[in-house]
């Protein structure tokens, strides 16, 4: 009998020390889920969002809200932390602006009028986006079915951040911003383009890391002149040859150096 109690007065102790631990494990997950939300708040109060000047999408019902950011000046947010300033880039009230950068936004709202509906372009990709054209070329034409984008959307140096270091790319939507395709390669920096006229051709000058040093230093690299089919939506190609490329690379040198003494 006295053993008998002595197992059930164990088995009750047990009980307690595992019930009371258990306590403890949940009351110090609940506090570091509220530390959690609570920095996570004082991130999303520290954040002032930008809209800018609404484009029209030509031939819809679709406008383009483009959205930037700046940090509030708030000494709650010390803990806060954005690599939106990395390489004085910043977004404030004159938009983002860098060298011959136009103003650039982090993401885009589309909101169809007709629907009273919007929607995100990025739902979760981190990217800068440089330029946007609803589908109207230089001429002021409708060039086609498509709206077109400078982006940056890859870590192209791997330093962990999106910067001007980086490749820039040329992008087209559809209409509503959907179905994005990359236009130009990875190892690229978008320098110019262009919708040649009355055709469904884009000339494109980009940057190529031709050493694959992950770097764009035009001393070191190639300047290409690549051309782009719009009915194959496939990425550029070079518009010119290796050879043809030598040709004009030796007839600048006979032409154009220097005699000798």
């Amino acid at each position: 009998m006295k053993k008998a109690i002595f197992i059930f007065i164990t088995i009750m102790l047990v009980s307690c020390t595992t019930t009371s631990e258990r306590d403890s494990e949940n009351d110090a997950s609940g506090n570091s889920t509220e530390i959690q939300q609570e920095i996570l708040d004082e991130e999303l109060n520290a954040v002032q969002l930008r809209y800018y000047d609404t484009i029209m999408v030509h031939g819809t019902e679709m406008m383009i809200i483009p959205i930037g950011a700046n940090e509030k000046n708030n000494k709650r947010s010390s803990r806060s932390k954005f690599n939106l300033s990395n390489d004085n880039f910043k977004f404030g009230g004159d938009g983002y602006w860098e060298k011959d950068y136009r103003f650039t936004f982090f993401n885009l709202i589309f909101y169809d009028l007709e629907k009273d509906s919007s929607y995100l372009f990025f739902e979760n990709e981190r990217a800068l986006i440089h330029q946007v054209i609803p589908n109207i070329n230089k001429e002021g034409e409708d060039a086609s079915r498509f709206i077109f984008y400078r982006i940056q959307n890859r870590d192209y140096n791997l330093d962990g951040k999106i910067s001007s270091k980086d490749g820039e790319y040329l992008f087209i939507s559809d209409k509503k911003g959907k179905n994005l395709i990359q236009l130009t390669p990875n190892n690229t920096k978008l320098r110019s383009w262009t919708i040649i006229k009355k055709s469904n051709i884009i000339l494109a000058e980009v940057l190529v890391d031709i050493n694959d040093d992950k770097k764009f230093i035009e001393k070191d690299d190639e300047v290409r002149l690549l051309k782009i089919d719009l009915e194959k939506l496939k990425k550029g190609k070079p518009l010119l040859d290796d050879s043809l490329e030598k040709q004009l690379k030796e007839q600048f040198i006979d032409l154009y150096s220097k005699e000798d003494n």
